[in-house]
């Protein structure tokens, strides 16, 4: 009996130990939907995530037609074609716009647990940028070449 116990004590552990480890979602399942933004962090001075409550932007990722969409929930949308490569471990990626909608086209994209973060690739010193799940759905525009 005290076997057993000891048997279950360390599977425990272990089963502990693997879901805490990788809990995300693997690419590029999982970006897909209109994902609204919900903060920033890093910069130059290093700000600590830092929530935004008033500001009403969206991403809405397509992924079975690799397109973009980023909107302010006012009317304005800006479209965009993106390739996506995956990282080495399956957690990141590197989405690369296909038309210059932002001031770069390039972004390391990660997505944890219910949280979508992108940061401008190969930058020092750039924020990161927060995303969260959102049930919106919006019109999609239609990008160059799509």
């Amino acid at each position: 009996m005290k076997k057993f116990f000891i048997v279950a004590l360390i599977l425990t552990g272990v089963l502990l130990y693997s879901c805490s480890k990788n809990s995300s979602t693997p690419y590029p399942e999982g970006i897909g939907g209109t994902w609204r933004y919900a903060g920033f962090s890093g910069g130059l001075a290093g700000f600590r995530f830092t929530p935004v409550d008033t500001i009403d932007n969206y991403l809405q990722l397509d992924t079975a037609n690799s397109r973009i969409m980023i909107t302010d929930g006012s009317g304005y949308q800006a479209c965009s074609g993106y390739t996506f490569e995956k990282g080495a471990d399956g957690n990141w990626g590197v989405l690369t716009l296909t038309d210059s909608i932002t001031y770069t086209n390039k972004f390391t994209v990660a997505l944890f647990h219910d949280t979508l973060t992108l940061y401008p690739y190969n930058f020092v010193d750039a924020f990161t940028s927060y995303f969260t799940p959102s049930s919106k759905h919006f019109n999609w525009c239609n990008p160059a070449g799509h």
